[in-house]
């Protein structure tokens, strides 16, 4: 991943920055200015960028900030109007972005399957459900949280940019019935170790869907948006049984503590 400079500014390295050492920062650009542009002479309510790349922060670099990146556009007039312009970053501040070899970078990967399924926010306009940038941003935080990346660890997404629109712009239609991200737990979680967590669709006679082996953490799921009874037992009688019969679980995410 290609990374940014940030320091009160984000600036882009292009693929051959560093390719001419004596004006390296000819190949570098002013995100904020360039995004300020866009807002400026573009009349779109909508403007979201997707910054898959790394934050790490060069100390030398940064000590020679006296230059001007490259602008993708400069604007003839401030931006004006209800704008909806969020900022999705791909990892935090001062940490790399990552991606498996000869595929699509983790954030990527969660950004297609919160357009496909994940992304959605409940409840639905009639038997529509639709992806906006309030449930994308809050899908890809939780989504990227439950990727596990080698050698590192969860990963993350930050978002920034501002809206002052009176609501959140909708960006997508999904298909067919959502899925959501849910996360079922119990109090006290040191039961959790001991829980056999189950859920099935509520009122059914499916077979329960049932985490095996128990562990320590609460136990994330993703399923298609519907009511749920959500149960925990416990074989040793060390806790109570608990049970939530029509457990609503709608995208983005919705937490169920039993």
């Amino acid at each position: 991943m290609r990374p940014r400079l940030e320091w009160e500014k984000t600036y882009l390295l292009a693929a051959d920055y560093g390719e001419s050492w004596g004006t390296p920062w000819d190949k570098v650009i002013d995100f904020d200015k360039s995004r300020l542009g866009f807002l400026g002479d573009c009349q779109a309510t909508t403007l979201c960028c997707f910054l898959d790349a790394c934050r790490e922060v060069n100390i030398d670099q940064l000590k020679n900030l006296s230059f001007g990146g490259q602008s993708l556009w400069d604007t003839s007039a401030p931006p004006s109007g209800d704008r909806d312009a969020r900022v999705f970053k791909a990892t935090r501040f001062g940490e790399k972005a990552h991606g498996p070899p000869g595929k699509e970078s983790y954030f990527m990967q969660a950004l297609i399957r919160c357009f496909e399924s994940l992304g959605a926010g409940g409840p639905p306009h009639g038997a529509i459900w639709s992806v906006d940038t309030e449930s994308l941003g809050r899908a890809m935080r939780q989504l990227m949280r439950r990727t596990l990346i080698p050698d590192v660890g969860p990963g993350a997404c930050d978002i920034g940019g501002a809206s002052n629109t009176p609501e959140p712009t909708m960006l997508h239609e999904l298909p067919g019935v959502a899925c959501a991200l849910g996360e079922i737990a119990y109090s006290p979680e040191t039961a959790l170790q001991h829980a056999q967590l189950s859920y099935r669709l509520a009122g059914s006679k499916d077979s329960l869907t049932i985490r095996t082996p128990a562990c320590a953490d609460s136990w994330k799921i993703e399923v298609p948006a519907g009511s749920y009874d959500v149960a925990a037992q416990f074989q040793n009688g060390q806790y109570p049984a608990r049970s939530v019969p029509g457990q609503i679980i709608w995208p983005p995410f919705t937490p169920c503590r039993l």
